[in-house]
């Protein structure tokens, strides 16, 4: 069963049911924006002579990501404690991956918005290691402290806020903690490999789940996408406890040629 939103230029369906997708209730879920905003924003869509289809097995937004910008709509995220889905444009720190060379690459990561120490020249970085925390989740006591102290925490999304894993990653001596995916919602995955994954970002906000006496004092950062998946399923297969990484680098551009940062 699917309703009908129509305009001259632009049709938009849009599933009703969600057993089988997740995607209009996320949608749903959009900042300060209610149905008749979202039937506004297809109104305004149709200038743009495109269409639109949404159907159960999922989205093609050939169209939408423009207008996403333009209203600057920040969707909450129904994954992890103290985030949301943010398409602002703001500036990221990139880390390079340097052992071992199955990894080797630039990766992209979203520091923390509200919380935490920068990544900056102060924070600079050569050869240090990213160590995957164990329990992955991060929010327990580190079961492998030792291997954490002085390096940096690889951490699962999920189970607790990005703010809770951060204080648990300092408190096991971690200089810094990046968070990643391992397992993406159906929208996640869409907007990470939809054309517009440039302008999908997950800011890592303070939640009311932890006193606000609590502070985090290290750098923080979230890795979208697939990657951690990736890093931790490859250090497990060439079992190697951990990588060694540069962060921050500075780039020209995301595939332009590395520098240190500064």
């Amino acid at each position: 069963m699917f309703d009908r939103v129509a305009s001259s230029r632009v049709t938009v369906y849009y599933s009703t049911i969600a057993s089988t997708s997740n995607a209009w209730n996320d949608l749903l879920l959009v900042r300060n924006v209610n149905r008749v905003k979202l039937l506004m924003i297809f109104v305004v869509m149709s200038l743009t002579q495109c269409e639109c289809t949404m159907l159960m097995e999922g989205i093609k937004l050939l169209c939408f990501y423009p207008i996403i910008i333009l209203f600057n709509i920040g969707i909450l995220n129904s994954i992890g404690g103290g985030s949301y889905i943010n398409t602002s444009i703001d500036p990221d720190v990139f880390f390079e991956i340097i052992y071992p060379p199955e990894l080797g690459y630039t990766y992209k990561l979203r520091p923390a918005k509200d919380f935490g120490a920068p990544f900056n020249a102060s924070f600079l970085e050569e050869g240090i290691p990213l160590v995957p925390n164990d329990p992955p989740h991060g929010c327990q006591v580190a079961k492998n402290a030792k291997e954490l102290k002085g390096r940096i925490a690889l951490v699962e999304r999920g189970d607790c806020s990005f703010f809770a894993k951060s204080i648990m990653a300092e408190e096991a001596g971690a200089k810094a903690v990046i968070i990643a995916d391992y397992h993406s919602s159906s929208f996640d995955g869409l907007l990470i490999n939809s054309i517009w994954a440039d302008y999908y970002y997950i800011d890592m906000i303070r939640d009311d789940t932890i006193p606000s006496t609590k502070t985090v004092n290290i750098p923080a950062g979230f890795l979208r996408g697939m990657n951690g998946k990736m890093i931790r399923q490859t250090l497990k297969r060439l079992n190697q406890p951990f990588a060694l990484i540069n962060i921050p680098v500075n780039l020209t551009s995301f595939h332009g040629r590395r520098s240190l940062f500064w």
